[in-house]
């Protein structure tokens, strides 16, 4: 039995937080207070994700650019932004702005009212509709 693609791409993604908690761990720890650039592996691991549905409202994923299908795995940052898991992982391990209006996805972020409210008037660019 073979390994699926989203298969695949889950375990990069368990890869990329264990490659930063070691980044982390040759620079001494994550424990220290200063802002970083990207997400520690902590707040990777806590980013909530589930299968997408219908009622998910995303077109496509602003990181791959792909189509977002039904039973994917996905993740809806702290700004109601929602990406495949395995690529917001990739990217937040990078920097630790929304790909789509730059909103940083550490826990406790308020939700990006400018995509809400361009959403609302129709004039978004169909990536998540938030309710």
């Amino acid at each position: 039995m073979g390994v699926t693609q989203v298969e695949l791409n889950e375990m990069q993604a368990d890869a990329v937080i264990e490659l930063v908690r070691s980044a982390h761990a040759e620079q001494g720890g994550e424990d220290d207070d200063r802002p970083s650039d990207h997400l520690s592996a902590r707040e990777l691991e806590a980013l909530p994700s589930h299968p997408a549905t219908e009622h998910d409202h995303i077109d496509d994923c602003s990181v791959c650019q792909a189509a977002v299908r039904a039973g994917q795995e996905i993740a809806r940052l702290p700004c109601a932004h929602a990406f495949h898991h395995s690529c917001i992982i990739r990217w937040l391990s990078r920097s630790r702005h929304c790909p789509y209006c730059r909103a940083d996805a550490a826990a406790g972020t308020a939700p990006c009212l400018a995509s809400h409210d361009a959403n609302e008037r129709g004039t978004g660019s169909g990536t998540v509709a938030v309710p």
